[in-house]
């Protein structure tokens, strides 16, 4: 299944968690919020 969305909510229910971007930690936390803008991204996987 593929969906195509702006931006994504994740809310991490327990303790805070380390985020990572480009292999370095930028913070932590237990909610996020993550968008993208057309085009700068792809992501391909296989099937499931």
């Amino acid at each position: 299944m593929q969906q195509e969305r702006a931006a994504l909510d994740i809310e991490v229910l327990g303790p805070p968690v380390a985020l990572a971007a480009d292999g370095e930690v930028i913070g932590a936390g237990n909610r996020f919020r993550f968008t993208a803008r057309e085009g700068a991204l792809r992501v391909y996987r296989p099937n499931a």
